[in-house]
């Protein structure tokens, strides 16, 4: 009849209570008295006959000991380099026998003589390479070895030794704390038997226990032996006898079989012999000496061993790691140059550079995001691809993700910055956050200050710069800068306290016509005098047409102002600040109907179009060539309230939109499956429709029912080609892919499309377009 209680296993035998001490009776001990906890427990089989004749077995401690006579301690403990809740440090536990076939016998009656049995789960087993230090936790504890006398505390994930248990005491790795060793073991290895007259003392692995038992004849050498032992006869109760005391040979002064692990060198044998089965010490659970590639780590010698003679892996042929920063190439390191800098030809991490390794070369990597797939911003070559497309009057530019601005097209006001070919456009700023292009020039943001180049206005004074000049608006922090290929104006995103404000400026038409949208009192010729537009809230995005401009607010309002005979400001021209057809100062938003929440804005040359959450378009102002998308010609939207809100069309895309850009007299939009469509003005393959247009580019669409939707697909941009964003020029329109190349169509009469054409229009032929239509090469 068995019974268990928390910190021992106990039985009926004979009537008195004893521990289980018969051959092969596997006895479990919880680590922790009161913890019944299985992950906590040292598992131990006794490996001899039953437990003395009429001699009581008794225990001291918390954990367990083998009372087996040669045999291997069977104490389940975590393997060589292995790590659990009992030994959290590599290294730090010991293979072990962990079935019912102890000390090599097969039969559990017979355990004395042989090799360790079947290994626990995360045991390495003998000769196995011990796994790399593990991360801990911080403020994690944990004992330094088995039995040992330093607590480990885990700081900045690496553990250190922050305790020292007296010389009485060891670390209990259940608790990772410092208890009392029995007094019988104070001083004595782990595992070690030995006896006091006629008793017989075992001390645990841990040495937090000590069994204890009174041999009925005599102990020799931590073992109880029959009074016959060592009269050279093999009497009954013993497995050999050879009539000496010798140690060293096959058969023990306590009449017991030699066998590895019994703690006695046997010559010619054993190499070692030291009683335990901990593979991290001096000497192997197989009896051998330990040395540097036996695949075994020895405990405070050996920082690894992988078994092997490579000094090309990450363990050498000196059972040393290699150090990376040390100035020396070791190991698997394909450099070492000492530093920690990864900028110099050798990573931190001790490796030549390569593209996709996620360390930038800044000599020659534009980028490296870790990987070499191109159209995720940085190429499978590291360089940077193409973030955001801006299109002028006749010149385009592209921001690159790391920064780079480069512009192609004409350059005949010095819009460019710098001269390129149709094979090469160079870069005209870097560090570059936000860029806007003009009728005839660009401007750009830089740390917060402004850089313009080109030929542009303030009131009547014309600025010209062949190359990117600081341009002082009166504001300390920039946020983005914008402009259209359509008017001479320009507006700011200006950090003003903890908003956004827009501040516009341009010629002196820009002014009077009320497209800056300020009245009162500032100098004309001094932009940084000119107050800041008085909108209903932040500014989100602008669109600027030819004289007027819309804004985008935070709060989902569009405002717009300047000129609007044509219903470009969406609004009627009757309030107190117009004076028809201008309107020098925002009024009231734009109504675009109910349920219809604006996500983005752009405007044309005179009409504007708005993105809605839902994916919807609305298009407003001048429509005679089709540009607002509603199928009628020669209209306008706008002047009048009632054309206006629900009364207004979106325009029929056949899906959901993305993106949407107004060009000069045109519209374009990016669906959701990333097709692009264009409606409005087909003259000079702005819309690359030839089918559809005529060959003579005289069939506007969007201006007669039944021409858009279904009816409208999408620009052959090439096989499984899709875009990401568009942009509308005056007569001219490119999409960002999301290959992060750019494909430009339309009048290349200035070379706006980037590549150089035989003709000047591209997209007014079939063959034209598709895999014929080229991307610029800005390399």
């Amino acid at each position: 009849m068995e019974e268990r209680e928390c910190g021992k296993l106990t039985a009926e035998v004979g009537g008195h209570r004893r521990i289980l001490a018969r051959a092969g009776v596997l006895l479990t001990f919880v680590a922790a008295p009161g913890a019944c906890d299985t992950t906590d427990r040292h598992e131990i089989a006794f490996a001899r006959g039953e437990a003395g004749s009429g001699g009581d077995t008794s225990t001291t401690g918390g954990s367990g000991a083998a009372l087996g006579s040669g045999g291997r301690s069977a104490t389940a403990s975590p393997g060589n380099g292995g790590s659990g809740p009992n030994n959290p440090i590599p290294n730090g536990g010991s293979p072990s026998a962990g079935s019912d076939e102890q000390a090599g016998g097969a039969d559990s009656d017979s355990m004395a003589g042989g090799a360790s049995g079947a290994e626990p789960e995360g045991s390495t087993g003998e000769g196995g390479a011990p796994e790399p230090e593990p991360e801990c936790e911080e403020g994690a504890v944990a004992c330094a070895e088995i039995a040992g006398r330093e607590i480990l505390t885990c700081e900045a994930g690496k553990w250190v030794r922050s305790v020292a248990c007296s010389e009485t005491e060891v670390c209990l790795d259940a608790t990772a704390e410092c208890v009392p060793i029995p007094p019988e073991c104070v001083g004595r290895p782990r595992g070690a038997r030995h006896c006091v007259d006629q008793v017989r003392y075992a001390c645990s692995d841990d040495l937090v226990e000590v069994v204890s038992e009174t041999c009925d004849a005599l102990c020799i050498d931590g073992e109880c032996a029959p009074i016959t032992c060592g009269d050279g006869v093999e009497n009954e109760g013993e497995e050999c006898d050879d009539g000496n005391d010798d140690d060293t040979d096959a058969c023990l002064p306590s009449c017991r079989r030699a066998v590895c692990g019994d703690g006695a060198v046997r010559a010619g044998e054993e190499e070692c012999d030291d009683g335990n089965d901990d593979d991290t010490d001096a000497c192997l659970s197989t009896c051998k000496k330990a040395f540097c590639g036996d695949g075994v780590v020895r405990r405070g010698v050996e920082e690894c061993d992988d078994g092997n003679d490579s000094d090309l892996d990450a363990c050498t042929t000196a059972c040393k790691r290699p150090v990376c920063g040390n100035g020396v190439k070791e190991g698997n390191e394909q450099c070492d140059d000492g530093n920690t800098s990864s900028a110099d030809g050798c990573t931190n991490a001790c490796k030549l550079p390569a593209c996709g390794d996620g360390v930038l070369q800044p000599d020659r990597e534009q980028c490296d995001d870790g990987n070499t797939k191109s159209g995720d911003g940085c190429s499978a070559t590291c360089k940077a691809e193409v973030k955001s497309i801006r299109l002028g009057r006749s010149h385009g530019c592209a921001l690159f993700e790391n920064g780079d601005l480069r512009c192609w097209g004409s350059n005949a006001d010095g819009q460019l910055g710098k001269n390129g070919t149709g094979n090469s456009w160079p870069v005209v700023l870097s560090e570059v956050t936000s860029f806007a292009t003009g009728m005839r020039h660009t401007c750009a943001v830089k740390a917060g200050k402004l850089y313009c180049w080109g030929t542009f206005y303030v009131n009547q004074r014309m600025i010209v710069n062949d190359s990117p000049q600081q341009f002082d608006i009166g504001a300390s922090s920039v946020k983005e800068i914008h402009a259209s290929a359509h008017g001479l104006h320009n507006c700011a995103l200006v950090a003003s306290g903890s908003r956004t404000r827009i501040k516009c400026w341009g010629n002196d038409a820009a002014i009077t016509t009320g497209a800056i949208g300020v009245i009162g009192n500032f100098d004309p010729d001094e932009v940084a005098s000119y107050p800041f537009v008085n909108v209903d809230g932040d500014v989100k995005e602008v669109g600027i047409g030819s004289a007027f401009t819309c804004a985008l607010l935070t709060n989902g309002k569009v405002q717009c102002w300047g000129t609007g005979h044509y219903g470009q400001l969406g609004r009627p021209l009757d309030d107190s600040q117009c004076t028809s057809p201008y309107c020098l100062v925002p009024g009231d938003a734009v109504d675009l109907g109910a349920g219809f929440s604006v996500a983005a804005l752009s405007s044309g040359n005179e009409h504007s179009c708005a993105l809605s959450t839902s994916g919807a378009v609305k298009c407003w102002g001048r429509g005679w060539v089709g540009q607002l998308g509603i199928g009628e010609a020669g209209v306008t939207r706008g002047t009048l309230a009632e054309e206006m809100g629900n009364a207004l069309p979106a325009v029929d895309l056949g899906g959901t939109a993305t993106a949407v850009a107004a060009g000069g007299t045109f519209s374009c939009a990016v669906l959701s499956t990333g097709g692009v469509k264009c409606w409005g003005n087909a003259f000079e393959g702005r819309l690359a429709q030839p089918q559809r247009t005529g060959s003579d580019l005289s069939n506007h669409l969007g201006d007669a029912p039944g021409e858009l939707g279904a009816q409208l697909p999408p620009i052959d941009l090439g096989s499984n080609a899709r875009a990401i964003q568009v942009a509308a020029g005056e007569a001219f329109a490119c999409a960002l892919l999301d290959t992060r190349q750019v494909k430009c169509w339309g009048s290349n009469a200035d070379g706006q499309l980037g590549v150089q054409t035989d003709d000047t229009i591209v997209g007014d032929e079939t063959s034209e377009l598709g895999a014929n239509l080229r991307a610029i090469a800005f390399d």
